[in-house]
C-alpha cells in the first residue's frame, strides 16, 4: 500500500508504471501525466484514503495535437471514490 498526499505528476520524459499496489490518495490530489507521458498500471487498486473522494488521473494533450498526448493504462485494476476517473486535466 501506497499512501499518496500530494499530487502525482508525470513529466519530462517520465513514466509511471504501478504494479500489484493499492494506492490510498488524499482528497485534494490527482495523479497526472503531462502531454507525451505514459502512466502504466497492473494489478492495483486507486482508492481515497480519507474523506468522500480524490480527484482521479489527469491525462494531459499538448493543444490539439494529438499525436503528443500523455496515455494512461490501466490492465486489471480498480478506480474507486475518485471525482472523475480519467479526464483531460
Amino acid at each position: 500500500t501506497i499512501v499518496v498526499n500530494t499530487n502525482v505528476r508525470v513529466l519530462g520524459n517520465g513514466q509511471l508504471t504501478i504494479d500489484g499496489l493499492t494506492v490510498l490518495v488524499t482528497p485534494t490530489n490527482a495523479i497526472r501525466a503531462d502531454a507525451g507521458r505514459t502512466i502504466t498500471a497492473t494489478s492495483s487498486t486507486f482508492d481515497v484514503i480519507c474523506g468522500n473522494t480524490w480527484r482521479g488521473f489527469e491525462i494531459q494533450a499538448n493543444g490539439l495535437n494529438f499525436n503528443n498526448r500523455a496515455s494512461l493504462h490501466l490492465n486489471n485494476c480498480s478506480v474507486r471514490h475518485a471525482e472523475t476517473a480519467v479526464s483531460n486535466g
